[in-house]
């Protein structure tokens, strides 16, 4: 056995927060399975990194792995649960590889494909805050199954699951940008009970969805709130905030301020969250620009590793 301390940073963006872990191959010890060896049950590890009162306190826990120049990231949720890609945990992690390597611009290979990244300081506080600008990739539309959700009875079915959703509009949409999401249009999402409602709609669906209620509150501007698959309730969602920006868009229910239904060509899309907001580039490759904070630089010692 050979004991590491293990160093990690603490981010958030937008109030989405995460653990970010960077590892080389070549440190002496890894096997091919670099997760396993620093985390052994990486579940397991990401629960309790992240539980906020007997751990750091993080939504998510995030490793990114070094190797020749590139960059493969692995991202497990509060609950142990891995993810296949997170716009803001993308945003994290970029940042934390801008401060170890001193460049701006970063491809990230994710399980939801490669991602570029690029990193601005804001003008604020220093080299903590920063602004990040993420290629997500094409959202595509209706990607859910949902056979079993559109039952019209049943108990957890989508249908009745919509019901009880306070100020549902009727309309909902499901999208992926590599991660499944459900978009449900409401009259205000402040009044959605999200504890009761949010895990509701995420169960209609196999293997869950990040849930979104959302709705338009100016010219190509959306608010919403979100219940995350494997994190519960988060301040915010930049995977959630592309797809929701593509749904709206594709609705065309903007409240135009000329009145002529004019959308001037446009390609940018305001997504308000809980933790801030969140600028949304639609196009073949959907981008997202938005904040991204370095909060705290962490080491945990006598990691062991098998050799």
């Amino acid at each position: 056995m050979t004991a590491v301390t293990l160093r990690l940073s603490k981010h958030h963006s937008a109030g989405n927060d995460f653990l970010v872990a960077l590892v080389s191959e070549s440190l002496p010890g890894l096997s091919s399975d670099p997760a396993h060896e620093l985390f052994g049950d990486s579940a397991a590890a990401a629960v309790a990194l992240c539980h906020r009162r007997r751990g750091i306190g993080a939504d998510g826990l995030v490793l990114g792995v070094e190797s020749a120049g590139s960059v493969r990231m692995r991202l497990w949720n509060s609950d142990g649960s891995e993810a296949e890609i997170s716009g803001n945990g993308l945003r994290c992690l970029a940042q934390a590889l801008a401060r170890s390597r001193g460049v701006s611009e970063i491809d990230i290979d994710t399980p939801a494909g490669l991602r570029r990244c690029r990193i601005e300081p804001d003008g604020g506080s220093g080299t903590s805050s920063a602004l990040g600008r993420v290629e997500m990739g094409a959202v595509t539309l209706d990607a859910l199954d949902c056979a079993a959700a559109t039952a019209e009875s049943g108990p957890g079915q989508l249908a009745a699951a919509l019901d009880w959703v306070e100020g549902f509009t009727g309309r909902w949409r499901t999208g992926s940008v590599g991660n499944p999401h459900v978009v449900v249009e409401v009259a205000d999402p402040d009044a959605v009970d999200l504890e009761t409602s949010g895990p509701t709609v995420e169960t209609c669906f196999d293997g869950g969805a990040n849930v979104h209620f959302a709705a338009a509150v100016g010219f190509r501007q959306v608010r919403m709130r979100i219940w995350e698959r494997g994190a519960g309730a988060t301040e915010s969602c930049g995977s959630g905030a592309a797809v929701v920006a593509t749904v709206f868009d594709a609705w065309e229910t903007w409240a135009d301020p000329g009145g002529d239904g004019d959308r001037n060509g446009a390609d940018e899309i305001v997504v308000v969250m809980p933790g801030g907001e969140t600028r949304v580039h639609l196009g073949p490759s959907v981008a997202l620009t938005g904040p991204v904070v370095h909060v705290a630089d962490i080491e945990i010692p006598d990691v062991r590793l098998s050799c």
